[in-house]
């Protein structure tokens, strides 16, 4: 989505809490509007305002003490159409914290990356949660891409704090189902699945630890497949070394192969002999699309190969129509 960015100008600023008639310019185009100023916030009636630039006087004080002439601040604002709150749900020691950290990271809302055995990870803050080395209540963890704001929920995946769990499912438009390579499918993992299920909520599901010791993919995506059918489309998948060692991933849609470099994607040729095993997993993804629309079901079985718009458009639709839960590692 193409981010709207208004410059708004403001005429007189008193008090605290003063709403402040401004002049508005989107895409050189004039629109009128105010502004809510207080010590926690900027308020924009526009429906569809994303970032505002506020060029304050001195009498700003508000948000700055008296100093020179002008100065000016960027607050970000969103509209409802670009948040996404996401829960993710899983079995207590799954890794939903670790690829919360990740994804912040990743996402550039922090510069280094937390781990739960040294109670440094953003969501596990409270003195009991670094203690236990467990989640015990659900955190918010807001983070930005694409100019999309996405607020993850992270709820405990112990049995004894569920009701935190419930409580983000009700906040939640979709979820992320993460399932540990070393355990498979346990007890928890089928619990969040049934919570999504009562409630017809979007998800996908993400394979950690594939990088540890004892951990095995295929054994899990396997099992996936067998209890909830080939609804599981895999999207990303790891690459082994013969020592079982994981030195990359597969980008199933693209049939691209990358390895990771100081936490970043580079891509790299695929591996010698891992071509099978890319249109293996190919097809069981085609396999899943194909059942998102009937056209596509006849180009499947008359074997024609789909196009990365058609790929992309039905697993979009899949996951809409709960359909299709791809799968990423």
């Amino acid at each position: 989505r193409k981010t709207n960015v208004f410059h708004a100008k403001t005429r007189k600023i008193v008090g605290n809490n003063h709403k402040n008639p401004i002049n508005l310019r989107k895409n050189g185009e004039n629109a009128e509007g105010f502004v809510n100023l207080t010590k926690i916030g900027i308020e924009i009636r526009k429906p569809f305002v994303y970032n505002v630039r506020i060029a304050a006087s001195r009498r700003s004080a508000v948000y700055w003490k008296a100093g020179p002439s002008r100065k000016e601040i960027e607050h970000t604002m969103y509209t409802a159409n670009s948040i996404r709150n996401i829960v993710l749900l899983g079995h207590s020691g799954s890794g939903k914290s670790a690829l919360a950290e990740s994804l912040l990271y990743m996402t550039g809302a922090i510069v280094r990356m937390g781990k739960n055995a040294d109670g440094n990870t953003v969501s596990d803050y409270d003195p009991e949660e670094i203690r236990r080395n467990i989640s015990i209540s659900t955190a918010v963890i807001p983070l930005e891409y694409k100019n999309v704001k996405i607020n993850l929920l992270d709820a405990p995946g112990g049995f004894d704090f569920s009701g935190a769990a419930i409580e983000a499912l009700r906040a939640a438009d979709a979820a992320i189902l993460v399932c540990s390579a070393k355990d498979g499918i346990t007890v928890g993992f089928e619990k969040a699945w049934k919570y999504c299920e009562e409630r017809n909520m979007p998800r996908f599901i993400y394979i950690s630890k594939v990088d540890e010791d004892n951990s095995d993919y295929n054994a899990t995506f396997e099992a996936l497949r067998e209890k909830y059918g080939n609804k599981i489309a895999p999207v990303v998948v790891p690459i082994w070394d013969s020592s079982r060692k994981v030195t990359g991933i597969i980008d199933v849609v693209n049939k691209r192969a990358y390895e990771m470099a100081n936490l970043k994607r580079v891509e790299i040729e695929v591996p010698e002999g891992k071509d099978e095993v890319i249109e293996e997993f190919n097809y069981a993804l085609m396999e899943a699309v194909a059942e998102t629309d009937e056209e596509l079901m006849d180009k499947f079985f008359a074997e024609e190969p789909f196009t990365y718009a058609e790929m992309i458009k039905g697993m979009h639709q899949g996951v809409k129509d709960l359909s299709l839960f791809p799968v990423l590692c």
